[in-house]
């Protein structure tokens, strides 16, 4: 069981899939996606017989996206705005595909074998930069668009523009 009152919590997930019980009801948290949710609380129900789970979760306060990083929450669909202005009381969650460059962030991070004090600051590099990459892709929303999740045709076309961005950078 999580709180985080006042946080956004951006998942960013390579591969597996759970559900999270938000606000009474239960969301699937799917591969190649990166889902942020405003709930104050939550938990998370992970089958035991199912594929690992492997991605990552940074919790930011929705202040930090827009004074920081330039998220404009004009851009994001008005049923979606109240997740960036109250998180606690918002009850929304958002999911949009993996771009590869996340996708490519994420893997780095999760495989960083430096050590301290290098590692800590590579992998505080790293979730900045993942942070930049939602905001581009929350910046180039239109604010008249419909999001009703990520197919499994665009997950698994992504899919394989993060494994092309993969191979290159090796």
């Amino acid at each position: 069981r999580a709180m985080r009152r006042g946080f956004l919590s951006c998942q960013f997930i390579l591969s597996g899939s759970y559900r999270v019980g938000l606000a009474n009801r239960m969301q699937h948290f799917q591969s190649g996606t990166v889902r942020i949710s405003g709930f104050a609380d939550s938990e998370s129900h992970i089958p035991a017989h199912g594929k690992q789970i492997l991605g990552l979760c940074a919790f930011v306060r929705p202040e930090f996206l827009m004074d920081n990083l330039g998220l404009s929450t004009c851009c994001i669909p008005a049923a979606y705005r109240t997740l960036f202005h109250t998180p606690e009381v918002a009850n929304l969650s958002l999911e949009l595909p993996l771009t590869p460059a996340m996708w490519l962030g994420v893997d780095q991070l999760l495989n960083c074998q430096m050590t301290e004090p290098v590692r800590g600051v590579f992998q505080y590099a790293k979730t900045l930069e993942l942070l930049c990459l939602l905001v581009a892709q929350l910046n180039a929303l239109r604010p008249t668009a419909r999001i009703v999740g990520v197919s499994r045709q665009a997950r698994e076309d992504q899919m394989i523009l993060a494994a092309e961005a993969i191979y290159k950078s090796e």
